[in-house]
């Protein structure tokens, strides 16, 4: 594909490398696959440390602020577009993530230049954080009437934004799911010896009660006695602030039931395939906390892609990544017993296991960044 854009493309984000995550992964897999696609893109973003310290295929400008939704943040980001008033006023500008557009919500007030034209990624939470209080909600609705195409990540977030905000012209829409990383391209091969060893579940993701470890260890304890001691289980992911008491139950709860539990703590980006890869199911049960939302979830299709049937949640747009019934099992949060009869199932059939990581395989090649470029930005240009 390739892009006869003659307006420049500037992208806008306070979540980008090294800043690790679904939204990160997002604004940084569209950049690439803009600028494959032909584009002229800029990436203005957050200046977290390490930032410039790698060399990247596109232009990258720091952004003198940490990268939070804070006011001094969003002044930073403010400051920036008034600077550099003539370039914003000539290009498409893409704010893929709540930081910007959080920002652009009060162009007028800060006296924002006007893009030639704005697009916008939606990913779920942001649709319940804008919705209220009322001035924010206001604010919000403007900027969706100013915006020529508004990215939803999933059908649930289409719903969830004509729900919440119904004055939104839904053919400004377009639904642009997350898609592979450029780096899962080529699945590793097991490195991991079969011969006695147990069956090994993952979970990929911060460790946090958002994340639902705690359902999954709850599950594994209602096994059978010799279930249980066929199976281990990995959690890989950094302690977020507040989770230490977290660890602890989650440590409590394996001791009680007699799980093998390892803390394998965060990894880098490159070990994560054959981590994956090293694995037998994938399983994590996202659930709602607050506003906060699992909008697609980039991490299942990575497991699929390494070969991993996944156990999850039917929370937010996670039906969407995580066909139920074929390349995994999506379970009603709180279901306990349907959780374990799940993993049971896994645990018991490894060639149920290997037809459900083949669907999974064939739906993550199914989505495309360059696909969502084309959504996204198509004939706005």
């Amino acid at each position: 594909m390739s892009s006869t854009a003659t307006t420049p493309l500037l992208l806008i984000t306070h979540e980008f490398y090294p800043k690790r995550g679904g939204i990160a992964t997002y604004a940084e897999e569209m950049t690439l696959a803009a600028q494959k696609a032909g584009y002229e893109i800029n990436v203005w973003a957050s200046n977290r440390e390490g930032m410039m310290d790698r060399s990247t295929p596109f232009p990258l400008f720091p952004i003198p602020n940490i990268g939070s939704l804070g006011w001094t943040c969003r002044h930073a980001t403010a400051t920036m577009l008034r600077t550099h008033r003539a370039q914003v006023e000539r290009s498409l500008v893409y704010l893929p993530e709540p930081g910007p557009i959080f920002t652009m919500m009060y162009a007028p007030l800060l006296f924002l230049p006007k893009p030639k034209a704005l697009a916008l990624t939606l990913h779920g939470t942001e649709i319940l954080r804008f919705s209220r209080p009322p001035h924010r909600k206001f604010l919000f609705n403007r900027l969706l009437k100013r915006a020529d195409r508004i990215g939803v990540v999933s059908n649930y977030n289409r719903e969830l934004l004509l729900g919440k905000f119904p004055a939104t012209d839904p053919e400004k829409i377009r639904v642009v799911p997350g898609a592979l990383r450029h780096d899962f391209s080529n699945p590793p091969a097991r490195k991991r010896d079969r011969l006695y060893a147990r069956v090994r579940i993952i979970t990929v993701g911060r460790i946090h009660p958002r994340k639902g470890q705690h359902y999954v260890m709850e599950a594994l304890a209602q096994l059978p006695e010799n279930l249980r001691a066929e199976v281990e289980y990995h959690i890989v992911g950094p302690v977020v602030k507040g989770g230490l008491g977290y660890v602890e139950q989650l440590r409590k709860t394996a001791d009680e039931c007699g799980v093998h539990v390892e803390f394998v703590g965060e990894v880098d980006d490159d070990e994560l395939p054959q981590i994956y890869a090293d694995a037998d199911i994938f399983a994590m049960t996202s659930v709602q906390s607050g506003i906060s939302i699992e909008g697609f979830g980039l991490v299942y299709l990575e497991a699929a892609a390494c070969g991993l049937p996944v156990v999850a949640h039917d929370t937010g747009g996670v039906a969407e990544a995580v066909r139920n019934g074929e390349s995994g099992f999506v379970i009603q949060p709180g279901d306990t017993a349907a959780l374990t009869e799940a993993i049971t199932k896994l645990i018991e059939s490894p060639q149920l296991r290997e037809e459900m990581a083949n669907a999974g395989k064939t739906r993550a090649a199914e989505l495309s960044w360059q696909t969502n470029v084309e959504a996204h930005f198509g004939k706005l240009m």
